[in-house]
Parts: structure tokens; sequence; C-alpha cells
């Protein structure tokens, strides 16, 4: 998958793109989850937000030429261990 941000494109393995979308969706099912059992809508919305704004942040420090050289660099062989 190739993602494009500020104008930068990141390729992002298969295998890499598998775990961590379905370690996101396991988080994100949990807290629905619990925000839907206690009645409390605002708790799910919350999430997402610090869930964005923390994500955000870590991306930011890191900055986008950062990210894709790492990626581009380390993220070649994500389907043999990271070898690249």
């Amino acid at each position: 998958m190739k993602l494009i941000i500020d104008d930068k494109e990141i390729e992002i393995p298969r295998s890499e793109l598998v775990i961590a979308r379905n370690a996101v969706n396991s988080f994100v099912a949990v807290t629905q989850k619990g925000s839907n059992a206690s009645q409390n809508p605002v708790l799910y919305l919350t999430t997402l937000l610090l869930m964005y704004k923390k994500s955000t942040e870590l991306l930011n420090e890191l900055g986008i030429e950062n990210l894709q050289y790492i990626m581009e660099h380390f993220g070649r062989g994500g389907d043999d261990g990271g070898a690249g």
C-alpha cells in the first residue's frame, strides 16, 4: 500500500499493514464495546480523538522525511522480517 503525506509517497509492506490494521481494529472494537456497555458514547469518541492527537504528535516528532527514509530502508523486507 502506498500512502501519500505532504506530497511524500510512503510504501507500507503488506505484512506490516495487516498486523497493524488488526491491532488497531481490535483496540477500537474493545473501546467501542466498553463504550456501548457503559452507555457512554463520549468514551468511544474521546478515545478516537486522543488516538488521532497522539499519532499526529508522534509522527510530527519523527518528521515525514525521517518516516519516509525509515520505511524505504527498513520496511522493504516486511515479509521476511524487515531485512532490506
